[in-house]
Formats: C-alpha cells, sequence, structure tokens
C-alpha cells in the first residue's frame, strides 16, 4: 500500500511540474493530454486500494424457500429455480429471488449467467444450477467498492491516449506537408 501511495504521489508532481515547465509556446491539448492520462492511473490505483480495503465474494449454496441476510439486513430468499435441461445437461437456468427488507417491504427480481441483481452495491450473480436431490443454486455475493473509481480512472486513461494519438498523428500530417511545400 506504500509503494501504491508513493507511485501516486511521484505521479501527481510530476504531473504538475510538467504542466508548469510546458505551459508556454504549445497547444494545450497536446501539454495536458499525458496529464489526463496520470489522473486516470491515479483513479485506478485509487480503485486497487479501496476495492482491496473494502471488498468481499463469498459464495453461497441457496435452496428453494431458504435465503441468506445480507450485512446491510435485506435478507435474500430463492423463490425458484427454472432451467432447461437437453441431452442430461443443463442449457439455460435461472433463479428467481426475493429481498426482504427490514421494514418488511418486498420486491422481486430474477438472475441468470450475466445478468446479475444488484442490492445496496453487492451483486448476486448465478452460478450454477442443481435439481436433486433438492432444487438449490450457487450464488456469489459481491461488492466491490472500487469499481466507480475504476470506471472513472478507465475513461481518463483511455481519453488522454486517444486525444494524444489524435494530435501526434495531426501534428505527424502537418510535418509531412509542410516538407512537401519544400
Amino acid at each position: 500500500m506504500v509503494v501504491v501511495f508513493l507511485l501516486v504521489i511521484n505521479t501527481v508532481v510530476c504531473s504538475v511540474e510538467s504542466v508548469l515547465k510546458k505551459r508556454k509556446g504549445r497547444q494545450w491539448l497536446l501539454t495536458i493530454s499525458p496529464q489526463v492520462i496520470h489522473a486516470g492511473f491515479c483513479f485506478i490505483m485509487l480503485a486497487h486500494l479501496v476495492s482491496s480495503y473494502g471488498s468481499f465474494h463469498k459464495h453461497a449454496v441457496l435452496y428453494e424457500g431458504y435465503g441468506v441476510t445480507l450485512d446491510s439486513g435485506v435478507e435474500v430468499y430463492l423463490k425458484r429455480i427454472n432451467s432447461r435441461v437437453e441431452s442430461g445437461h443443463v442449457t439455460d437456468m435461472e433463479a428467481e429471488i426475493f429481498y426482504k427488507y427490514p421494514d418488511g417491504s418486498i420486491s422481486q427480481d430474477a438472475i441468470s449467467p450475466n445478468n446479475p441483481s444488484f442490492m445496496d452495491g453487492t451483486g448476486l450473480y448465478l452460478k450454477k444450477v442443481t435439481l436433486k436431490p433438492a432444487p438449490a443454486a450457487l450464488v456469489l455475493f459481491s461488492y466491490d467498492p472500487g469499481a466507480p473509481w475504476a470506471l472513472v480512472g478507465g475513461v481518463l486513461f483511455l481519453s488522454g491516449i486517444f486525444t494524444l494519438v489524435i494530435l501526434k498523428l495531426q501534428d505527424r500530417n502537418q510535418a509531412l506537408i509542410d516538407t512537401d511545400m519544400v
């Protein structure tokens, strides 16, 4: 964690120093694009730090009619498993779930592979179902508080890269045009 912190501090100091040195005589976007890339890097590092501190991934086997209680006090129950079996293999699966809130209210949802349900920032992912000896589903409960920071960092990083590449290509093309005119 100390190494990541030092990397971020070094990146910030170098970025500020670079902007101060290069503010005259250059195109502003060309000067700022590498700094946007560095800012994206810093947000990605922040995401790793936040995720390493507060994330969790837990598996649970839920049987029809039974449930578990999340840390927030919300109860998650498996209502029914819907699956299609062809040639002895499950080819399609879905689990109908419902949430029971501490105030007594209830909401329903369904989860299937690549179609999770989210409750209080926790994702519920259907991993596997079985019908024998009793209908049950293997569910992954995943919480990653660093994900929004990683998204911001990724967008900044890619924006900076694309802007820098486009500007460098324009400079190169302009240089080729200038040499052709001579």
